[in-house]
């Protein structure tokens, strides 16, 4: 379940995204759609809290039809880097502080082949090395016996972590990559707009000297 501010982000953030206007039940559909069907709210909190940011004057409300007026594009502007900042220093240590109460097997699962199957969703499936604390690993291989048997188990557990790092390379590669495509695409418009620069003609002005003016 969204945290009652998260869910009020997600909800103006979507209607910001239909500016004709959008109605409730596709509203909850659309976060079922993003985010999974087993943390979106029902109904019976749903509602409520639409009629609760349109009293507030963040939504408004026309013949069932969903809105966000400036209010609502003011209150997105301003929480939106607030709460982004909480959770990305809150979060990962909250997931990894809970992690340490998970079985060691399992903690190497949920940062390589997260869940079981039968337990996949679109939204939750894929690796996570950024799950990775490396204190509790290191204490639990630290409670592991130095003794022969022991060394089976060590050898498996290296291997998983060698799984884990390659995962972590390749999404550090894939983000890499898609910067890198941001990157080239700006060159390309830089590029376009000094070919535009260069196409302006130089006419006198008042002073006697010249500058540069749109054609």
């Amino acid at each position: 379940m969204f945290p009652k501010m998260s869910l009020d982000l997600v909800i103006l953030s979507l209607v910001a995204e239909h500016p004709e206007g959008i109605k409730g039940y596709a509203l909850m559909k659309e976060i079922e759609n993003r985010f999974g069907k087993e943390i979106t709210p029902g109904p019976g909190a749903f509602y409520p809290r639409l009629d609760n940011l349109k009293n507030l004057k963040l939504l408004d409300e026309n013949d069932k039809l969903w809105t966000l007026p400036p209010e609502g594009k003011n209150h997105l502007q301003t929480q939106v880097p607030a709460i982004l900042n909480q959770s990305l220093d809150f979060m990962p240590q909250l997931y990894k502080f809970l992690m340490r109460a998970i079985p060691f097997g399992r903690r190497l699962d949920l940062l390589s082949n997260p869940l079981h199957p039968g337990e996949c969703s679109s939204h939750v499936c894929g690796p996570r090395p950024g799950l990775f604390d490396a204190e509790s690993i290191a204490h639990d291989i630290d409670d592991i016996p130095d003794e022969g048997k022991s060394i089976k188990r060590l050898q498996d557990i290296k291997e998983r972590l060698g799984g884990i790092k390659h995962d972590a390379e390749e999404q550090l590669k894939a983000q890499l990559a898609a910067i890198d495509g941001v990157l080239k695409t700006i060159d390309e418009k830089i590029a376009r707009c000094e070919a535009e620069k260069a196409s302006w003609r130089r006419i006198p002005i008042e002073d006697g000297s010249f500058g540069d003016k749109d054609r």
